[in-house]
């Protein structure tokens, strides 16, 4: 559970993926703006927004959680080097320009 955004600090992480639920309904904004701040404060992570207004919709297919607000937190490098693997395939082809822009190009 995410305990304190103000006093938050990055953890010695063991895991290639770290989940921080929130347990308050914080808003998809607020929360988007917290993963730009933590993305900008630690540049060698990414962190990630999920939340249940902010729906990722690939052709039709609801890729999101859905119900919990989330903040995913993995490697960049890894992250990206995976990236530009797939970004070879036509694995982000039927993804919109929003989607793409929010998730790919950060």
């Amino acid at each position: 559970m995410w305990e304190d955004a103000k006093s938050f600090e990055a953890d010695e992480w063991d895991k290639q993926v770290h989940i921080y639920v929130f347990d308050d309904m914080m808003d998809p904004h607020t929360l988007s703006e917290l993963a730009c701040e933590y993305n900008n404060k630690y540049p060698e992570f990414l962190f990630l927004e999920e939340h249940p207004e902010l729906v990722e919709d690939v052709d039709g297919f609801i890729c999101n959680e859905g119900e919990l607000i989330l903040l995913i937190v993995q490697g960049r490098k890894h992250l990206e080097d995976a990236r530009e693997v797939l970004k070879k395939t036509n694995y982000y082809d039927k993804w919109t320009p929003e989607m793409k822009e929010r998730i790919i190009d950060r």
